[in-house]
């Protein structure tokens, strides 16, 4: 899957329930409590994508984050809408993880605690792209076992792992995200510290069970 530009993912997220200004104030508490639409409120909900998407899409630079808009609620299966032929890898990336994303939240607004929210996507036969699903379970896997810490070269201890690519100061990449620390490594970097330079603070996953006072 070819990713969209990250600030192009952050900027739909924000910008994908403007469309709602359009439903009134007891549609909205139905929503928000998972509560059953009359039809005339299902078609305004349903009209939410394409009022938020052509207030964006004659804007410089938000036309992309306008389509993703658009197909925020179109399944993968090409069902949902907007009724097109669009299905499968022809829904744009974003779009595909913004409805995973959309709907997670729903889910957990309404009561489902995190793993029985991704178990009620992998029930939804046709919905979402099973690659992004996957992706967000794995997140939450990893939530559910380490805590994101950025700290000093000087706290780095074994077992944590790097979050994030580390760097001399000069720009040259030192390690790659992804690894668990060790003692070469710790020795490695504090190397590097005292010659070429690392850039700090540094982002870790440190495991649940050793986390930091």
């Amino acid at each position: 899957m070819k990713i969209p530009e990250i600030w192009q993912l952050e900027t739909a997220a924000m910008l994908s329930q403007i469309g709602f200004i359009l439903l009134p104030e007891e549609a909205l508490k139905k929503i928000y409590h998972g509560q059953q639409l009359t039809p005339e409120e299902t078609q305004l909900l349903d009209m939410h994508p394409f009022i938020a998407s052509d207030l964006l899409q004659n804007i410089p630079r938000l036309e992309a984050i306008a389509k993703i808009i658009a197909y925020q609620e179109k399944h993968f299966d090409g069902t949902g809408i907007p009724v097109d032929a669009v299905r499968r890898e022809e829904i744009p990336p974003g779009a595909r993880i913004l409805k995973v994303a959309l709907d997670f939240d729903t889910l957990q607004t309404v009561g489902d605690s995190k793993s029985k929210a991704i178990a009620q996507l992998k029930q939804r036969a046709g919905w979402y792209d099973p690659a992004v699903v996957t992706a967000l379970e794995a997140v939450v896997w990893i939530e559910g076992k380490f805590q994101v810490r950025v700290i000093p070269l000087r706290e780095l201890h074994d077992n944590m792992i790097l979050d994030d690519d580390v760097w001399t100061t000069s720009g040259i990449l030192l390690i790659a995200k992804g690894q668990e620390v060790n003692q070469m490594i710790r020795k490695r970097l504090h190397n590097f510290a005292e010659t070429a330079g690392v850039r700090e603070p540094l982002q870790v996953l440190v495991p649940l069970r050793e986390r930091l006072s």
